[in-house]
C-alpha cells in the first residue's frame, strides 16, 4: 500500500523541484508528521536538504513518476471512496456511520465527505468529526434535515464501534453539513480547504471529486495560496496578497 503522505510530498516536490519546509505544508499540515515523512524520504535517498530547502533527487523523480502512473491507474475507483486514508482511531466508526447513511438514503445519496482536523491528521480526542453529506431532492428546511440525521446518529451511538471509541477516551462529536445536490454544485466555503485536505467516504459517479476539482482549478486560476502562521492556523490569499474571504470562486 502506498504511504499517502509520503506520496503527496514526493509528488509536490516533483512539481516544485525544491521547497522550504513551510511550503510543503500544502501536502502535510501537521509539522511533526511533515518532518517525520521528510526524514524518511531523505533516508531513502528520494529527497535531500540543501541549506533551508528540500530538493527531490533523481531517484526521487523516478519514484514520483511511478507513483503518478500507479495513482492514475487506481484513480478508477468505485463508490467506496478513500476509506484507506482514514486515521486509524476513527476508521471503524466512520465506516459504520457511512454504512448507516447509505442504508438510509440509498440511491439518493450523492456523497459523504470528511474534512476538518480529522481529515488533515492534526486531530485530538476531543476533535469534532466534520461531515459533508449530499443527497438528491433534499428540499427540506435545514432543521428537518438535521432532525433526520439525528435519528441516524442515534443508531451510530448504539453501535459497538461507538462504544469502543468512547471507552478509549474519545468524544466523537459529529458535525453535519447537509446539502441538496443542486446546493452542493454551487461554491461553498467548505470546499476551499476541502479541495486540499478531505477524505471522500462515498461518492456516486465522481460527484464530489468533480466538484472539488472545479474549485482547485478556480483557485489555481486566481493564483490563490495558503499562508500558514505558527499557532494561528492558515488563511488564503491571492497572488497579490488580497484575502480570498468573500471572493466568488
Amino acid at each position: 500500500m502506498i504511504d499517502e503522505y509520503s506520496s503527496k510530498l514526493l509528488l509536490l516536490l516533483a512539481q516544485k523541484g525544491s521547497a522550504r519546509f513551510s511550503d510543503l505544508k500544502d501536502a502535510i499540515e501537521n509539522p511533526r508528521t511533515l518532518k517525520r515523512k521528510l526524514d524518511m524520504l531523505s533516508l531513502l535517498d528520494l529527497v535531500e536538504k540543501r541549506k533551508k530547502e528540500y530538493t527531490i533527487t533523481d531517484k526521487g523523480r523516478d519514484v514520483s513518476r511511478k507513483i503518478d502512473d500507479l495513482l492514475s491507474t487506481l484513480g478508477k475507483s468505485d463508490q467506496s471512496g478513500e476509506i484507506d486514508r482514514l486515521p486509524y482511531a476513527f476508521a471503524p466508526i466512520l465506516k459504520r456511520y457511512r454504512d448507516i447513511i447509505i442504508d438510509h438514503f440509498g440511491k439518493r445519496l450523492a456523497g459523504i465527505l470528511l474534512f476538518g482536523s480529522v481529515a488533515r491528521g492534526n486531530w485530538g480526542k476531543n476533535s469534532d468529526i466534520d461531515l459533508l453529506i449530499v443527497v438528491d431532492s433534499w428540499e427540506k428546511p435545514s432543521w428537518e434535515r438535521s432532525r433526520e440525521m439525528q435519528k441516524l446518529r442515534a443508531k451510530l451511538r448504539g453501535s459497538e464501534e461507538y462504544r469502543i471509541l468512547i471507552s478509549r477516551g474519545y468524544i466523537p462529536a459529529i458535525q453535519h453539513y447537509l446539502l441538496d445536490t443542486n446546493e452542493a454544485k454551487r461554491t461553498n466555503r467548505i470546499y476551499i480547504d476541502a479541495c486540499i485536505e478531505s477524505v471522500i467516504l462515498y461518492e456516486r459517479e465522481k460527484f464530489l471529486s468533480e466538484v472539488l476539482q472545479r474549485v482547485r482549478d478556480r483557485l489555481e486560476q486566481l493564483g490563490a495560496r495558503r499562508i500558514y502562521r505558527p499557532g494561528k492556523g492558515h488563511h488564503w490569499v491571492l497572488c497579490n496578497n488580497i484575502p480570498i474571504e468573500g471572493l466568488e470562486i
